[in-house]
């Protein structure tokens, strides 16, 4: 959208701009664009999203109320016109997770950091589902179906049309039914509330306060989702020895008390399925970037991921399909 054309939706919420007050900001692998809107000594977050329109109970606004009502530290809203797809929010700043922690080099710091967004993460898997959430909430559950089309994106976008390498017709088909296996396996876990993408880029830190954003996908799901996605980021290494304290963290936190793993070592079990799916996830989401926004900067990310799920296909031993394609392709790529 040109500034010159943002500034005519925004007489929508009210608002007279000038476009010397409108800064553009990068957004997501979505369709939604984001603005800072500068208003006398205050600014906002201005979200676009041509979406709100068709899907208004599905809404950015309709989760931001759930959340804030159950206690989830989450922008506020301060204007919206659904007709125009617009959202004026609560200005949390600049200073990301991933920002913030990228400059500390003292390991109990950054432990506490991550501890607080655990914390954060309980309290929105601890919410218990039912008629209260928003409808889009319970109807777009996390199944085997959605795990796999998830990944099926990364074939679609990386390892066949992102970047072509060589023809995967058949050394794919393998590595595909072994990817089916491990999504049956983690969709027959039990689901609690996920936020979907929960990493250090999807919080905030403002006043010294933690804050979540870009929760308007959050849906049930396996826990291990989210988890997953906070401290195997492809954004940031989370140190080995960080890692495995946060995942005692969270059993003894959450999970152990719940019964639903038999013991910690089939909790690391289904860790490390839910990491191969989501990291493969993740891949095809910086392919489709690149593919379909022209943004390139997402794919250095691409080959540690690969690299790192290899390393845990080496421990599992059991999706031999899977790691001799992911060597393959690494190998010839």
């Amino acid at each position: 959208m040109n500034i010159e054309r943002l500034q005519a939706k925004m007489k929508a919420l009210d608002l007279e701009i000038s476009k010397e007050n409108i800064t553009p900001l990068n957004g997501d692998a979505s369709a939604r664009q984001y603005f800072r809107i500068q208003l006398s000594q205050k600014s906002y977050i201005l979200c676009w999203d041509h979406l709100l329109k068709e899907n208004q109970e599905f809404s950015f606004v309709d989760t931001q109320k759930f959340f804030c009502a159950k206690g989830i530290p989450v922008p506020r809203i301060e204007k919206t016109n659904f007709i125009e797809g617009l959202i004026l929010q609560q200005d949390l700043g600049d200073q990301t997770f991933f920002k913030v922690i990228s400059k500390l080099d003292n390991s109990e710091s950054i432990y506490d950091y991550y501890q607080r967004a655990i914390d954060i993460l309980i309290k929105i898997q601890n919410i218990v589902l039912g008629a209260e959430q928003p409808i889009g909430m319970l109807q777009n559950r996390f199944d085997a179906k959605k795990f796999l089309e998830e990944i099926e994106m990364t074939f679609n976008y990386y390892f066949k049309e992102g970047i072509p390498r060589f023809n995967l017709e058949t050394e794919s088909k393998n590595a595909l039914t072994d990817l089916e296996i491990i999504c049956e396996k983690i969709a027959s876990k039990k689901m609690y509330l996920c936020h979907r993408d929960y990493h250090s880029r999807n919080l905030m830190i403002f006043g010294n306060e933690l804050f979540v954003i870009d929760f308007q996908d959050a849906r049930p799901g396996i826990p291990l989702y989210d988890l997953v996605s906070l401290i195997d980021d492809c954004y940031y290494g989370v140190s080995s020895l960080n890692k495995d304290k946060l995942k005692k963290y969270y059993w003894k936190m959450f999970l152990e008390e719940k019964k639903d793993y038999e013991s910690y070592d089939d909790f690391l079990y289904y860790y490390n399925l839910t990491l191969i799916q989501r990291t493969l996830k993740a891949v095809g989401s910086f392919a489709w970037i690149n593919v379909n926004k022209g943004d390139s900067s997402y794919l250095e990310h691409i080959r540690p991921a690969i690299l790192k799920i290899i390393g845990i296909l080496d421990l599992l031993k059991e999706f031999d399909n899977l790691n001799v394609f992911l060597k393959r392709y690494m190998n010839e790529g």
